[in-house]
């Protein structure tokens, strides 16, 4: 039996799934905030995941709302950080969401967190950054993630470290067609 506030949330998640534009969801961030569950993390964060990632979404009131919310969880970090890096004029933010993430404790990057920012750092050359996040990918156990892997894969490759990415292929137990395809775009631009 679900539990009384599973009940609530899902008329919420229903109601944001088929939300069709950035008005529409201020008037349901409204009601919700009147709602018994106006301070549920879960809904919070489908209404910043909308705001975030949607194509009609605003980051500008995703990143008001990710400010309210005072421990956020790994899935309202993913959401800000994937928005920010769909927004080309804000290319280093998801990297300093990620630091900011990590400092707060709250929340650990999971295997999607650790794709969104090497995609960052792949955008904007932060080979260093990237590095780093590869530290983490072994340090959190997230290494044999699918997601990780060629997430790592891609980031070398934009990097043109094509010896890294290699390496990085090599590991790869499954091959996938993204990794195939990741392996051979990243030789063919740094011409080898």
């Amino acid at each position: 039996m679900p539990s009384p506030v599973q009940i609530l949330e899902d008329p919420i998640n229903s109601l944001i799934q088929r939300c069709p534009d950035m008005r529409t969801l201020r008037q349901i961030h409204a009601h919700f905030l009147k709602s018994p569950l106006g301070s549920s993390a879960y809904g919070l964060s489908k209404i910043l995941a909308f705001s975030a990632l949607s194509a009609s979404g605003d980051i500008a009131y995703a990143r008001r709302l990710f400010a309210q919310i005072p421990n956020p969880n790994v899935f309202s970090w993913n959401s800000m950080i994937r928005g920010c890096s769909l927004v080309p004029e804000q290319s280093t933010e998801p990297i300093s969401l990620y630091k900011r993430m990590l400092r707060s404790g709250f929340a650990h990057p999971n295997s999607f967190t650790v794709a969104f920012v090497l995609k960052a750092c792949s955008i904007v050359s932060a080979f260093s950054e990237g590095l780093q996040v590869h530290c983490h990918a072994l340090r959190y156990g997230l290494f044999s993630s699918p997601f990780v892997q060629t997430g790592l894969l891609n980031f070398y490759s934009k990097c043109e470290k094509i010896a890294s990415a290699r390496c990085m292929f090599d590991e790869i137990s499954d091959k996938n067609l993204v990794a195939w395809s990741a392996m051979i775009g990243g030789t063919r631009e740094s011409g080898w």
